[in-house]
């Protein structure tokens, strides 16, 4: 799915779920990425197609680097001339401009603003064998960094920049010896971070198997979708902000036999993200703030602890219904204190 497809189908569900269409935008009350968690983790569990995207697109690499033969791969390989240096992992982006929409998608999991976070780099690792198949610089072969990003300087100098593991030295009597060509002779400080790489590379192991990659999000071993769509889960799980009181309410919600239509409202509520006349006085919707008092007592502006809580007209019947209900309220006021 294409990057332009997948933003259509969110902008429906937006549609969908605020009621907007293309001549009247509704006002979206809370943000899509709390709208798209699990509710066990406070929002409201609509699938995130975005993710989606991502986790499809991750399977279509996952297939590149782990080898494998096919047509696909083929003509792949015909179109671009190299597989490698990995442009996902890393490489330069100038080869990709030239590329057809889906393999720039493939290979950099959309544009920037679209991506969640480099979570397919922080998810695989590279088992190295002979080095064949390995970038020296740019995959995460050494600690699960490419080398690019912790040596830069060096990278910048290097004769060979574009070289695998097994092109960087050779075997002398039966041991692996590290060599390494510059575009010119190096600095002082630029042999203190060769002198580091080399620490680096002394714990480093080459063999005579062939490379392999890693899952790290899957026992197996092997990249599944949804082995990936948790992963970008917790992703943005991490991202978005809950206070400590929505963190605790928010999931205790849906523990409820209320219609479906009533969990949400309540959910709204709990945060906030009522139209009520303080809130769309904020959003520029009611541009005089007087009009923002409360519409069945006007001594006070219309907020959620006020119409659910403090409004001196409505507190009784709010209290009645509690009571009835048998709910024990708590010393405390505002909706929050209901609950």
């Amino acid at each position: 799915m294409s990057v332009i497809v997948w933003k259509k189908i969110v902008q429906i569900q937006w549609n969908f779920l605020w009621g907007g269409h293309k001549s009247v935008r509704k006002i979206a009350w809370v943000s899509w990425d709390k709208v798209c968690q699990s509710k066990r983790d406070g929002g409201l569990g609509i699938i995130d197609l975005r993710a989606v995207n991502l986790e499809l697109l991750g399977k279509w690499r996952w297939r590149l680097i782990s080898g494998g033969v096919g047509l696909w791969r083929d003509i792949i390989l015909a179109t671009y001339g190299s597989l490698f240096p990995s442009p996902h992992l890393g490489g330069r982006l100038g080869g990709l401009r030239k590329a057809s929409c889906w393999w720039r998608n493939v290979s950099l999991l959309g544009d920037p603003e679209d991506a969640i976070s480099d979570w397919f780099l922080e998810g695989v690792a590279k088992k190295v064998g002979n080095g064949r198949l390995t970038s020296f610089w740019f995959d995460p072969w050494l600690d699960g960094v490419p080398s690019m990003s912790r040596f830069q300087r060096l990278f910048k100098v290097s004769a060979h920049s574009s070289c695998m593991v097994g092109d960087m030295g050779s075997w002398v009597e039966g041991q692996w010896i590290w060599v390494f060509r510059w575009r010119r002779d190096l600095f002082v400080w630029e042999l203190n971070l060769l002198e580091s790489l080399h620490e680096i590379l002394n714990h480093s192991t080459i063999s005579t198997v062939e490379d392999s990659w890693f899952w790290m999000h899957d026992p197996s071993g092997h990249y599944s979708v949804k082995s990936a769509f948790l992963a970008l889960s917790c992703s943005t799980a991490n991202e978005v902000i809950f206070s400590v009181e929505e963190k605790r309410l928010l999931p205790k919600v849906w523990k409820t036999w209320a219609p479906s239509n009533v969990a949400v409202f309540s959910w709204q509520l709990l945060q906030d993200r009522l139209p009520t006349r303080q809130n769309l006085w904020k959003r520029g919707v009611i541009g005089d703030v007087s009009a923002s008092t409360c519409v069945l007592c006007g001594l006070e502006p219309e907020t959620a602890d006020h119409l659910f809580g403090s409004c001196n007209q409505i507190s009784q019947i709010w209290y009645g219904i509690l009571r009835w209900l048998g709910v024990e309220l708590v010393p405390s006021h505002g909706v929050l204190g209901f609950f």
